[in-house]
């Protein structure tokens, strides 16, 4: 059904969906369904803005807008290392799907719960600190005026 939608036959009809779904696990995390969820609408909702702009571009929306912010980023880099060989090879425009692979693989070592799960966390260890800090010995808890008593 897919091939009759894109009219074409092709062993890379399915790279944008898996770039997709790639995209919603890393967003939401390996181990939660809460995330995942999460993951899916903000792609969901991504797919339909673009498609709402460009409705040709709305299946492959992720894709489009990584290519296109990634090879804008690159040749901004390039213009910064042309003197370096090796450097402005790597940092030209036609590379960016290395760069794209690049930051997924970074993304999934450094937010192994996702970025969801990752942002939770953060919540919870500044709620924590927060509470931590009350309770500390030199905080001044709300004592009674001298003279009064708690009854």
């Amino acid at each position: 059904m897919w091939g009759m939608y894109q009219e074409i036959l092709s062993p890379h009809m399915g790279d944008q969906m898996m770039i997709s779904v790639i995209v919603v696990i890393i967003l939401g995390g390996l181990g939660s369904i809460r995330g995942c969820f999460y993951g899916a609408v903000l792609v969901g909702l991504v797919n339909l803005y673009v498609g709402f702009l460009e409705p040709r571009l709305a299946a492959v929306a992720l894709f489009t807008l990584a290519q296109n912010y990634l090879q804008d980023l690159l040749r901004w880099v390039g213009t910064y290392t042309e003197g370096i060989p090796v450097l402005s090879e790597l940092t030209g425009p036609d590379r960016w799907l290395l760069w794209f692979g690049l930051l997924f693989v970074l993304s999934v070592y450094f937010f192994p719960t996702g970025i969801v799960g990752q942002l939770r966390l953060w919540a919870t260890r500044r709620r924590q600190g927060q509470a931590d800090s009350a309770l500390k010995p030199g905080a001044v808890a709300s004592a009674p005026e001298s003279g009064q008593s708690h009854l």
